[in-house]
């Protein structure tokens, strides 16, 4: 569970634009105003998709470097 972890507060994830700030490698989307007023919605949460996509990529990259691989 997210709130067992200390991801969550009031039921809300910490986050910064769809990022975790409390566990490295953990993104959302769909979120109501992730980043925009319609992050919540079909028309925009594909925005933050791309966002998270991103910055999960580059923690993906990051990672092995991190294990000594």
């Amino acid at each position: 569970m997210l709130s067992d972890l200390g991801a969550l507060v009031n039921g809300y994830p910490l986050h910064r634009a769809g990022v975790s700030t409390t566990h490295p490698g953990l993104v959302y989307v769909g979120l109501e105003f992730q980043r925009s007023f319609s992050s919540n919605t079909l028309r925009g949460v594909h925005r933050d998709a791309e966002h998270i996509t991103t910055a999960l990529a580059a923690h993906i990259n990051r990672a092995p470097a991190k294990v000594g691989l």
